[in-house]
């Protein structure tokens, strides 16, 4: 069972990871919120295929990709992916703006206990849960 400093570790990594250029996800993923008529939307970063459901297909495999640097990241801290369920990413972007995102992570252990980080929006965060 992974310890809980290194569950914070990479919920705030995975976090700043999405939230980043480097994730990938936007503007592709705010796009594809704004297509399906809404900000926001939860990846299941454990599930085989992680694109939402009910959003057009942009860029799914930015999301296979950070699903697999996920589980890179659990693999080289020595974290077993089985040990965690669920993971989610909540992703919501501004209403007129696709690149200033803010992401959420929480990570479920089999044990129930949950770790939570959020990152975006400049600092200023923003408000949890999503409103929808």
């Amino acid at each position: 069972m992974p310890t809980e400093r290194i569950l914070r570790g990479v919920a705030h990594d995975l976090a700043h990871h999405a939230q980043s250029a480097l994730g990938w996800l936007h503007p592709h993923l705010g796009q594809a919120c704004r297509e399906a008529g809404g900000r926001e939307t939860t990846v299941k970063l454990l599930a085989p295929e992680p694109y939402p459901n009910g959003l057009p297909d942009r860029e799914p495999l930015a999301l296979a990709a950070m699903r697999g640097w996920f589980i890179d990241l659990l693999s080289r801290l020595g974290c077993d992916a089985a040990s965690i369920e669920p993971a989610t990413l909540d992703f919501r972007c501004r209403a007129n703006d696709d690149y200033d995102s803010a992401v959420r992570v929480s990570l479920t252990t089999r044990r129930g206990k949950t770790y939570t980080v959020t990152s975006g929006f400049f600092g200023g965060g923003p408000s949890w849960p999503l409103q929808r």
